[in-house]
């Protein structure tokens, strides 16, 4: 089976802490699902990962459309389900799994949750996990970590871009530049070693003192932002350094105003109060009370129960408990950006951008989500997400930003036969079927049109002509060629956009706004673009009283308007 770099990472990883893994291959045969001849298995590998060719473009749909009805109940949705269903319950037997627990969200809507198994395999009367359940999600704790980042930048607590040393001065590694910033370790472009040195790991009691001078005798493994090189260690130095500057800029602000200093608060306590309660989750680094009630126990490869260890200073790379609900929610808030009531939009939307390529070309790498190109029945999508691994649990988390899907499995088994945790192979099921609805659901071409469509018509000075084509409204301009896309009330709204100019000799004009891309898109630079889409804006003028443009401003030019006939030989 192709893997990409991302999942055969982590997929290395997991062996280093387990006790290996059983042949994928083995694992499943035709003959055991011929009953299921279009099962989650066939779709995924039927689904061209890590070999997309380089030509194909993301798909972009119109998301103002009604979500009504797009559900678990969904005449094209339920039968999927039903098959996903029928898949983990499959491998719950065949891979021995002590527990899992799925859940998928289209847009706003949790829509449907499920356990496998036993929430605690070592207890005979304990029952499947439920959305409530508290399990460890190991490296997606990684993106709380960078939620609370982003969110000390909207109060003005840091800067992405702040180095290190500023809020932790002993920090220090051999051969390369100690200027490392924070926006580095969020991304694993920091270049620093993959975990704490020994010997102290994320359940040792070693303080941040005895890390640093045990890290000062360590090498930097590749230069700042040379490459990506995934780090542990940088999102525990992260999120400690987190807690240093709040603290810091806390004591400040009380000794400004005369108050007293209210105590200082750790990583997990500002993660707390900042992000966790604000998204209303449940998720802890310390499970105590009715929480050891809601707790899961994983089971090693041999099926021995792993023991519950606390987490301690590098908890900030992969120490905190969620429940599936809890995933949910972050999965929503995520894909509705304008709803994230941790983050601005601006921030949730910086936080979904890549910020270094990998030389393949189809994967990236963000703050701290990870991305990658796939071709699913003839569409491209950009999934981005993360996983996890520890002793005892595997768990990831996947969204279509473009679909708005989201998808988080956890297996309570310390290796499974799938890269993804079985993430990838559910979206291959769903993606087709939701995008086959919304695109139903699309506005007609005729409806895309710019409300001045006609006004818009005709023949500019360099011979740039504006002209409908099979209900799509396009610009020749210069060799290159345009789509116009309506943008809702533009010309009416001019004053409040401040678009109303005046000339010297006192004549009004107004500037209407139309969205433009290339059209057909560029097939190799849309695979570089967050969205695929290469916008700008084309400034048509109108005189005041006047029904048709007398001209256009785009891409520093001018042009007036030379002829209202789009095939007319005026254009000299």
């Amino acid at each position: 089976m192709a893997q990409s770099f991302l999942t055969s990472l982590l997929y290395f990883c997991t062996l280093m802490v387990t006790n290996g893994l059983k042949n994928f291959q083995s694992g499943i045969n035709s003959n055991s699902l011929h009953a299921l001849k279009q099962s989650l298995y066939q779709r995924e590998h039927s689904v061209n990962y890590g070999q997309l060719p380089r030509s194909i473009c993301p798909v972009n749909l119109d998301l103002n459309v009604s979500w009504e009805g797009i559900n678990a109940t969904h005449p094209d949705i339920a039968p999927l389900i039903q098959e996903i269903d029928m898949y983990f319950t499959k491998e719950l037997v065949e891979e021995q799994w002590p527990g899992a627990i799925a859940t998928i969200v289209f847009n706003n809507q949790q829509i449907w949750t499920k356990g496998y198994g036993k929430r605690n395999f070592s207890d005979p009367k304990s029952g499947p996990p439920t959305g409530e359940s508290l399990f460890r999600i190991a490296s997606n704790t990684k993106v709380f970590t960078d939620i609370l980042l982003y969110k000390l930048e909207e109060m003005g607590i840091v800067s992405l871009d702040d180095p290190l040393l500023k809020y932790m001065p002993k920090f220090s590694l051999v051969g390369g530049d100690t200027n490392v910033t924070l926006r580095q370790l969020a991304s694993h472009t920091a270049g620093i070693p993959r975990d704490s040195p020994y010997p102290c790991d994320i359940y040792s009691p070693c303080n941040e003192s005895e890390i640093l001078d045990l890290l000062s005798l360590e090498r930097f493994i590749w230069q700042p932002s040379s490459r990506f090189h995934y780090s542990n260690l940088g999102f525990a130095l992260l999120g400690r350094a987190l807690e240093h500057a709040a603290n810091n800029y806390f004591k400040e602000q009380a000794k400004f105003k005369g108050l007293h200093a209210r105590p200082e608060r750790s990583y997990e306590e500002l993660l707390h109060d900042l992000v966790l309660e604000p998204m209303g989750m449940g998720a802890t680094f310390n499970p105590i009370g009715s929480d050891m009630g809601r707790l899961c126990v994983g089971g090693n490869d041999d099926n021995t129960a792993v023991p519950f260890n606390q987490t301690t200073w590098a908890s900030p790379a992969g120490g905190l408990l969620a429940s599936a609900n809890d995933m949910a929610k972050l999965t929503m808030n995520t894909l509705l950006t304008s709803m994230h009531p941790a983050l601005t939009a601006e921030s949730v939307r910086a936080s979904l951008l890549s910020a270094i390529s990998l030389e393949d070309g189809i994967e990236a790498i963000g703050n701290p989500w990870e991305m990658e190109h796939y071709n699913i029945s003839g569409m491209s999508y950009w999934m981005k997400g993360k996983g996890g691994a520890l002793p005892g649990f595997r768990s990831s988390v996947m969204m279509i930003p473009t679909l708005k899907i989201g998808v988080f499995i956890c297996v309570f088994k310390s290796s499974v036969p799938e890269p993804s945790v079985y993430t990838q192979p559910t979206m291959a099921t769903l993606a087709p079927a939701v995008h086959k609805i919304l695109s139903s659901r699309q506005p007609d071409a005729q409806a895309r049109l710019p409300k001045k469509a006609q006004s818009l018509l005709g023949t500019y000075y360099l011979n740039v002509t504006v002209k409908e084509q099979d209900s799509v409204l396009l610009v020749d301009f210069l060799g290159g060629t345009f789509r116009l896309e309506s943008q809702d009330d533009a010309f009416e709204k001019a004053k409040s956009l401040n678009l109303i100019q005046t000339t010297p000799l006192g004549e009004r004009y107004y500037l209407y706004p139309t969205r433009v891309s290339y059209y057909p898109p560029p097939q190799l630079q849309c695979l570089y673009a967050n969205g695929g889409s290469q916008d700008e804006f084309m400034y048509f003028i109108f005189e005041e009283g006047e029904k048709m443009a007398v001209g256009l401003r785009f891409m520093g030019s001018q042009l007036m308007r030379i002829s209202n006939s789009t095939d007319s030989n005026e254009n000299t």
